[in-house]
This record gives structure tokens, sequence and C-alpha cells, in this order.
């Protein structure tokens, strides 16, 4: 939900301010990722 209330509120800002092209966005899904997958939290797998 936190990220559909930030995406309306990019695409608002960019409506007020007169900017025609779309925003751009990319929404990232993953599935089945665990805490320690990440490089950044201590995975030393490449």
């Amino acid at each position: 939900m936190r990220i559909f209330k930030i995406t309306l509120l990019i695409s608002l800002i960019s409506q007020l301010f007169g900017d025609q092209r779309p925003p751009n966005i990319i929404f990232i899904l993953v599935d089945d990722q665990g805490y320690y997958d990440l490089g950044c939290y201590g995975s030393t797998k490449a």
C-alpha cells in the first residue's frame, strides 16, 4: 500500500509542475527471496 501511495504522489507532483512525460517507474517483484539472499545483508553467494 505504501508503494501505491508513493507512486500516486509522484504522479500528482509530475502533473502539477506541467511535465507532460509519464514518470519512469520501475517495480521489481521477487518471489522466494530471503533476508540473507542479498549481498548488503551478508550473502557471500555471487
